[in-house]
């Protein structure tokens, strides 16, 4: 039977699946409590100011009164 991988090869492939399984671990959920009240103190204070808006301008509708015309 011939093996597929050789014993350095193996080695190589194990290493690789630790370190990707290492990587991996820092997507887990974490406990962020500390994180998480912070942002909220910080919800509850908005601070700055919201301009008003200008007035709306005023346009006047125009009446197209020559569609009787020839063009």
């Amino acid at each position: 039977m011939i093996e597929w991988l050789t014993t350095s090869r193996r080695w190589d492939v194990l290493l690789a699946a630790l370190v990707g399984m290492v990587l991996l671990g820092g997507c887990r959920d974490a406990q962020m409590t500390a994180l998480d009240a912070h942002l909220d103190a910080l919800r509850q204070q908005p601070e700055g100011s919201i301009e008003s808006l200008p007035p709306a301008p005023v346009y006047r509708t125009a009446h197209y009164s020559q569609a009787q015309q020839r063009s």
